[in-house]
C-alpha cells in the first residue's frame, strides 16, 4: 500500500511539473490583450478569403480592439470551414528571439514569417508559428481565431491562455 501511494506522488508531482512548463512555453513574447474582429467582406479584410494571403494589424481599429503586444499577423490557411470559407491563423507580430515590440516579423508569401533583425523563419500557414531556420528557439505567439458564422464572415482574434 505504502508503495502504491509514492508512485502516486511521485507520478501527480511530475504530471504537475509537466503540465506548468506547457503553459508558459504559450506565451513566447511579453502577453498583451488581445481582442480584434476580421470581417471576410470589408476591405482589407477580404483579402484574407484567399489561401496563403495574409495581413498585418498594428494599431486598434475600434476603442474595444486590442492587438497583443507588437500587432496581429493573420494569415487565411486551406483548411475550409464552409463552402468558402477557410480557417484564418493568427499570430504576434513579434519576433520571440528579439522580444522587442518595434521589430515584427513580416509574411514572406510562401507561408513563412521571417524576423528582419536575427533572421529567424517560422512556418505561419500551418497555423502552429513554428521555427523553420534560424536563431529563435521559440515560435510565434499563437492567438485563438473563433469562426462566426453570422452571415458578414466575421472572426474574433483573442488569446488562448
Amino acid at each position: 500500500m505504502r508503495k502504491i501511494r509514492c508512485i502516486f506522488i511521485i507520478l501527480s508531482l511530475t504530471f504537475s511539473l509537466l503540465s506548468c512548463s506547457k503553459d508558459e512555453s504559450l506565451n513566447t513574447v511579453p502577453a498583451e490583450p488581445v481582442h480584434f474582429e476580421v470581417s471576410l467582406i470589408k476591405s482589407p479584410d477580404k483579402n484574407l478569403r484567399t489561401p496563403n494571403n495574409s495581413e498585418t494589424f498594428t494599431q486598434p481599429r475600434l476603442s474595444t480592439d486590442r492587438v497583443g503586444y507588437s500587432g496581429l499577423l493573420v494569415i487565411c490557411s486551406a483548411v475550409p470551414i464552409t463552402s468558402t470559407t477557410y480557417q484564418l491563423y493568427a499570430y504576434d507580430l513579434c519576433c520571440p528571439n528579439e522580444k522587442r515590440r518595434d521589430i515584427r516579423v513580416a509574411a514572406q508569401g510562401d507561408g513563412t514569417a521571417k524576423c528582419p533583425q536575427c533572421g529567424s523563419v517560422f512556418e505561419i500557414f500551418n497555423g502552429v508559428g513554428n521555427v523553420k531556420s534560424g536563431p529563435s528557439k521559440d515560435g510565434l505567439q499563437i492567438y485563438y481565431a473563433q469562426f462566426y458564422n453570422t452571415g458578414d464572415g466575421v472572426f474574433l482574434i483573442t488569446r488562448r491562455n
